[in-house]
């Protein structure tokens, strides 16, 4: 409800069946009258409070259906041992345990995901996908953090060209225009200057270009969590996107009076993971380093992340970058490259942008 609310301003009952992707929204007794009632109580329903109202809702109506049935078995002269028997039954596996899982199930989960492997996406990059372990993991979330200038977006929007799935470039600093401006100079053999200074034969370049992309983005200088993820919820729902790309972490608004910094950024840093992984999709977030070489922000970042890299210069190379890994979750920590031998190489012919050194 809360991502068809920021899509269209609007909730209609009826838009449930475009969220289940075809399937009907069905009319069972006055449900759908019910909601609509509800939703005509306000222009701007509290989701929260509209959506606690239609789970009561549903629970008493089961609860009225078991008091039918246990009238039902009284009348038909089953033995009051029995129906009370099967009366507790009911109302137990009616109660409120959502969440909470036996062994047995999550073995089963288990069991049934060796069956469908994890879905993951390559990066483009054969050195940091062996790394990850095959690529992006649905669920996870991975930090990459560099000083300033040392190719933080430009190792952001590299990925982004070289994904083969749906997802969501959210610019808080680089604005849309400039980023894209880029993919497209890389995709007609130009610097991305030559936009600039030779504006005439990137005119003729693009005569016959069409991008072919797979990435939305968003323009959201100085946006709070809360807002940003609307929007992911709405392109998961609308666009079908995979995952997101936050570039940069620390430029996330917002800040409740009363709070540090550190705290702020903790709250975010773990309230993006967290979403990742409750709706099944990845999460990049880029991040940056202080004069010292730290991580600017304390360690949320590094609590919230299922691997975070540190974007480094090599020593023997301008272009040169190698990445070292400062922890993961899932995999043993093994650095791509190193401060005599990138892992990454800045291709500036074209882009410009990073791909395997």
């Amino acid at each position: 409800m809360k991502a068809i609310l920021s899509e269209k301003g609007v909730f209609e009952p009826n838009d449930f069946a475009v969220w289940a992707r075809g399937k009907t929204f069905a009319d069972d007794g006055d449900g759908i009258e019910y909601i609509r009632a509800l939703t005509r109580a306000t222009l701007s329903p509290d989701v929260p409070g509209l959506s606690a109202q239609i789970a009561e809702f549903a629970a008493i109506r089961r609860l009225d259906g078991v008091v039918d049935e246990a009238k039902a078995k009284i009348v038909s002269g089953q033995p009051a041992s029995d129906i009370a028997g099967w009366l507790k039954s009911q109302v137990e596996n009616g109660s409120n345990a959502e969440g909470v899982k036996s062994a047995i199930s999550v073995y089963e989960e288990i069991a049934l995901s060796l069956e469908r492997p994890a879905e993951h996406f390559s990066t483009g990059l054969a050195r940091l996908d062996r790394v990850m372990g095959g690529g992006l993991y649905a669920g996870f979330t991975y930090g990459f953090c560099g000083a300033e200038k040392m190719g933080k977006t430009t190792l952001a929007h590299s990925i982004s060209y070289n994904l083969s799935c749906p997802h969501l470039y959210v610019a808080l600093e680089m604005g849309s225009a400039q980023i894209e401006a880029r993919n497209v100079a890389r995709d007609i053999g130009v610097n991305s200057l030559a936009f600039l200074g030779s504006p005439g034969i990137v005119k003729q370049k693009l005569a016959q270009y069409v991008p072919q992309r797979k990435v939305h983005y968003l323009d959201a200088p100085g946006a709070c969590l809360r807002e940003i993820l609307d929007r992911v919820s709405g392109a998961i729902l609308r666009h079908e996107i995979k995952g997101f790309i936050i570039d940069y972490w620390q430029l996330v608004g917002g800040q409740s009076k009363g709070d540090t910094e550190e705290k702020h950024l903790r709250y975010v840093a773990q309230g993006f993971a967290d979403f990742a992984r409750k709706n099944k999709v990845w999460c990049i977030l880029m991040a940056q380093m202080n004069k010292d070489g730290h991580l600017f922000g304390g360690n949320g970042l590094r609590k919230a992340c299922d691997q975070l890299f540190m974007i480094e210069k090599c020593e023997t190379e301008e272009t040169g970058r190698w990445l070292r890994m400062d922890a993961s979750r899932y995999t043993m920590r093994t650095d791509i490259g190193n401060e005599n031998a990138p892992g990454l190489r800045m291709n500036t012919t074209s882009g410009p942008f990073f791909e395997d050194a």
